[in-house]
């Protein structure tokens, strides 16, 4: 979102590996507009925002620190509190300083050490500000497209490296929660720090009532859903991403927890191998599709909220909304989900907040801006980047300003 990240080990990554043969580049140039974008929030009425901060441009060489990055992300929270808009500050989002990748990356048990470094810097320097505090997004996705399947850089391919690098970023994970809940627990500013994970997980169904597609659903559903939560509340990451073994500090060390939802995978049993998952996609007829191929299933986050809900501790929903260019599904979409919040809240899920992904279309990752997530549409070949509110961002402000989903909102988007 920031841009210009030039430090970071996906600045330096091969650009030939990104859809259209581009960098990050200034992706959505937050770093410079950040004042009109948060004003904007302001005037849609949006309460609360998540965002990251960039260990590459904080620390782009071993402990030197730079100040007027931290000053810019200072200004930043500043300017979101003035305007009563609530921070989701989340610590690592995949990228990683050039030199920590250089040096094995989060194969390196150093990197742990680093990592617990930057976050002790900047509880330090901008503590006061978050409500929420996300220490890693997505572990099980970054595990998996940098380790497994090779699609992110370090583009290993080795289930070994990939128990290595689950292990040390629950291990940096722990870390984290304690350096926040001792430096801020219980302080005027923040009596109870917000510490968490956010954890993508997709609803899994079999393709047929057969025992082997039925069984490799359940698998997958454990390997990419539970697994984690599981680590969280015992202290052990079981396999196949884990090692089995105990983490010192993992167990508990979260108060909430952060949902990122997409879609369902609906699957069948194949013998094909760990990164397909010893499976292949087959969905019924009639299943809704984005510009991304992920079938769309509102019903699937009421799913994974009900998971959730068993761990009793409050929820966020840190990420969900669809890649949808033309703006054609993202209305129902996003109305959809939120009713199936509102069926997880009345089942006694405690849902706390929903972020949507994302505020405007943004550099993602490999795809680089073939895929368009947002509210406001931005093409990153204009020299201005002007951001250009689609009619998905009219619906969620008036959802914003009414604090729900109305009658009125529903007939009028979805013609119901």
């Amino acid at each position: 979102m920031e841009g210009n990240n030039t430090a970071s080990d996906w600045w330096a990554w091969k650009p030939g590996k990104i859809q259209g043969g581009l960098t990050s580049d200034r992706a959505c140039d937050s770093w410079n507009r950040y004042e009109e974008d948060y004003a904007t929030m302001q005037s849609m009425g949006l309460n609360a925002y998540r965002m990251g901060i960039e260990w590459a441009r904080v620390e782009p060489r071993p402990g030197m620190w730079d100040d007027g990055a931290f000053s810019r992300y200072e200004a930043m929270m500043e300017s979101l509190s003035e305007k009563g808009i609530a921070i989701c500050l989340t610590l690592y989002h995949w990228v990683l300083p050039k030199w920590v990748a250089d040096q094995g990356g989060w194969e390196n048990p150093a990197t742990c050490d680093a990592f617990l470094r930057f976050t002790k810097e900047v509880v330090a320097r901008l503590g006061k500000y978050p409500l929420i505090w996300c220490t890693l997004n997505e572990p099980n996705v970054y595990t998996m497209f940098s380790y497994v399947t090779g699609e992110f850089p370090p583009e290993k391919r080795s289930l070994k490296a990939a128990h290595t690098v689950t292990r040390h970023l629950l291990t940096a994970h722990a870390g984290a929660y304690s350096i926040i809940t001792d430096s801020l627990g219980g302080s005027d500013e923040n009596e109870e720090p917000l510490i968490g994970i956010a954890h993508n997980m997709t609803d899994f169904a079999p393709a047929g009532p057969g025992q082997l597609d039925r069984a490799i659903a359940s698998y997958q559903a454990r390997a990419w859903n539970s697994s984690y939560l599981e680590a969280l509340t015992t202290g052990v990451m079981p396999r196949p991403f884990g090692d089995g073994k105990p983490i010192p500090d993992l167990a508990g060390s979260f108060n909430y927890i952060g949902l990122n939802y997409y879609s369902r995978r609906t699957v069948a049993f194949r013998l094909n191998g760990i990164s397909n998952g010893f499976s292949k996609e087959v969905y019924p007829e009639g299943t809704r599709f984005n510009d991304f191929g992920w079938a769309i299933c509102p019903e699937g986050i009421y799913n994974c909220l009900l998971e959730l809900g068993v761990l009793k501790v409050p929820v966020y929903i840190t990420e969900n909304g669809t890649a949808d260019a033309k703006d054609t599904i993202r209305p129902r979409y996003i109305i959809e989900h939120l009713r199936e919040v509102r069926r997880a809240i009345r089942s006694g899920v405690d849902v706390r907040g929903y972020f949507h992904w994302t505020f405007q279309d943004n550099f993602e990752w490999r795809a680089g801006y073939t895929q368009k997530f947002g509210l406001f549409a931005l093409d990153p070949t204009d020299p201005e980047l002007e951001r250009t509110p689609r009619r998905s961002a009219e619906m969620y402000a008036r959802i914003a300003r009414a604090g729900g989903v109305t009658e009125d909102i529903i007939k009028e988007y979805l013609g119901e």
